[in-house]
């Protein structure tokens, strides 16, 4: 099938499935593959112009499929989508038994958090990829202060807070939240809240 035969139209798939969302640690966590996409959205279609970089895992871009879900049509993503022409987009899959792709998406999809309309795109994107290479770390034989290193660093991140949130949540999942007093605080100081308010997950930028 030539490439122009399977151009996908992948934002009028309608609204997300009811009641499911994933949160952006959710998708980190889950997902085995992590590409940005370019739709380009014209009328009342928007058809995959080609994939502009794969996130995760490094190397050629796999095939896709056949529906991607970033937004409902009519929804105010759409609008602004539509008024810029294309837009660029984070897209999470987690890989089925088969081999198949599925991807992680839910009604978090409709605010355009993962997209370019929303504003800190790029320190997002910078955040994924290097979550995205985050490993266990506790069966390292070394002493505690040398585990998490890098983990360590984006919680002291002052320019990205999608980093320190994706961070916070994987030292979590792998319970060592401990680490977050260490380099934030105790829970309930002054600290650690003005921490805690900066290391938010994203918010989408399409409004109402």
């Amino acid at each position: 099938m030539r490439r122009e035969a399977a151009l996908l139209s992948l934002l009028t798939a309608g609204a997300a499935l009811a009641g499911e969302r994933f949160s952006l640690a959710d998708k980190v966590a889950q997902a085995e593959v992590v590409v940005e996409v370019r739709m380009r959205v014209k009328g009342g279609s928007a058809q995959l112009e080609k994939v502009e970089r794969v996130l995760h895992p490094q190397g050629e871009a796999p095939k896709l499929p056949s529906k991607v879900f970033l937004f409902s049509r009519g929804s105010p993503c759409w609008k602004k989508a539509k008024a810029k022409g294309s837009v660029r987009a984070l897209v999470f899959f987690a890989r089925e038994q088969s081999g198949a792709l599925r991807q992680l998406s839910g009604v978090e999809q409709e605010d355009g958090r993962t997209s370019e309309l929303s504003p800190g795109y790029e320190k997002l994107s910078e955040a994924v990829t290097r979550a995205k290479g985050w490993v266990e770390e506790r069966m390292r034989a070394v002493p505690a202060q040398m585990l998490w290193r890098d983990q360590r660093s984006a919680l002291s991140s002052q320019d990205n807070p999608a980093l320190a949130y994706l961070a916070a949540a994987f030292l979590r999942s792998k319970d060592s939240a401990s680490v977050l007093d260490e380099e934030w605080g105790f829970a309930g100081t002054e600290a650690r809240k003005a921490h805690e308010a900066f290391a938010q997950e994203p918010a989408g930028g399409c409004g109402r």
